[in-house]
Formats: C-alpha cells, sequence, structure tokens
C-alpha cells in the first residue's frame, strides 16, 4: 500500500489553492520506506492553466538519483481527480504512482500507472 504524510498531503494543497487557476506538479521521492518523503515542486512549464509541462532535464536529473519509491502528483484547479487525456498522454513514458488533487473537489486521488492505462488504487495516510 501506498503511504503519504499528512504534511505532504497539506503542502500540496496548499500550493494548488495558490497556483490556482494554474496546475501544479512534482514528486515525493522516498530515501526509504519510513520516511515522509521529499516533497519536490517542479516548474510548470506550460503556458496554460488547464495542464502542465516539466523540463525533462529538470525531470530527469530528479529521477537518475538513488530513491527507493517516487510517487508524481500534480493538481486540477476544475474538475474532478481524474486523469484526462493529456495526463494519460504525456505521462505515458512514467509507471510511478501518481497522486491527483482536485482544487475545485478538495480530493486526493492515487493511481497506478501502467502505460495508458491509470488505475485508482488506495493509500495511507500517516502522521509525521
Amino acid at each position: 500500500m501506498y503511504k503519504i504524510s499528512m504534511a505532504n498531503l497539506r503542502a500540496i494543497r496548499n500550493a494548488s489553492v495558490k497556483a490556482f487557476p494554474r496546475e501544479i506538479c512534482g514528486l515525493i521521492a522516498y530515501d526509504n520506506s519510513d520516511a515522509i518523503g521529499n516533497l519536490i515542486f517542479l516548474d510548470n512549464e506550460s503556458k496554460g492553466n488547464s495542464y502542465f509541462e516539466v523540463n525533462p532535464e529538470e525531470l530527469y536529473s530528479i529521477l537518475i538519483k538513488n530513491y527507493k519509491q517516487i510517487y508524481f502528483f500534480h493538481s486540477h484547479p476544475y474538475g474532478p481527480a481524474v486523469p484526462s487525456n493529456a495526463d494519460r498522454e504525456g505521462y505515458y513514458p512514467y509507471l510511478y504512482p501518481h497522486l491527483i488533487y482536485s482544487v475545485s473537489f478538495e480530493q486526493f486521488v492515487m493511481y497506478e500507472v501502467d502505460g495508458k492505462s491509470w488505475s485508482e488504487t488506495s493509500f495511507e495516510i500517516f502522521r509525521k
């Protein structure tokens, strides 16, 4: 089961609200399974509000580090925490779990990703 700290969920929610109406994106990177996880926000380089683009070099520099586990996250300013077609297409090469926060629905949903197939899954919230 996936685990995310309450502190990281709050930080993602607060950053999503602050960036509204733009999407935010980033990663939660774990050095070990008991850690709170390093919250890494990535710059959204998109010109529009309804999707995100990240610098591939910035992303690669994080992914090559020796993290035990990585979760991606991003926000949806409007609408539910359901992956859009743009999410499925843009995220296609990455097989990491993905957390979406809906600002308008105030809801987090975690997905397992297998290519363009996203399956909703549960996650545990822990306090730290």
